[in-house]
């Protein structure tokens, strides 16, 4: 018994497509996809969504940062409750101080790591850049 069709589609031999059969991947997948997904992307549903590529080419300021979280705390807590956020963590270039750039990070690269648990308190990580 599948929780959810694995994304991106692909075919399996046996069912047609492959699913998630993991509870643990499909929270995984979902908290993915609502970070993902644009306010308005969604049909019947216009509101779902965090929508980080609407901050892609916004000034990497406390205050963006601020709203990146809020957002994200918002839509979690709207569309899936059952999870619980743990921390945010952002990194970027900028992190070791002003104008210092950290060796090897992309200077426009944000950097998002999430941890979350869900059920039974296990605590998971998920990491997007963008």
């Amino acid at each position: 018994m599948a929780f959810d069709a694995a994304l991106p589609f692909r075919r399996d031999p046996i069912t047609g497509f492959a699913s998630l059969d993991e509870l643990a991947d499909a929270v995984h997948q979902d908290l993915r996809i609502l970070l993902l997904t644009n306010p308005g992307e969604r049909v019947m549903d216009p509101l779902f969504g965090v929508g980080l590529k609407r901050y892609l080419f916004e000034p990497l300021t406390t205050t963006t940062l601020g709203d990146i979280e809020a957002k994200i705390n918002e839509q979690v807590q709207r569309y899936l409750s059952f999870i619980t956020i743990r921390n945010i963590q952002f990194s970027s270039a900028l992190d070791s101080g002003p104008n210092a750039l950290l060796e090897g990070l992309d200077e426009n690269l944000l950097g998002i790591t999430i941890s979350y648990s869900y059920g039974f308190g296990e605590v998971r990580e998920i990491y997007i850049t963008a």
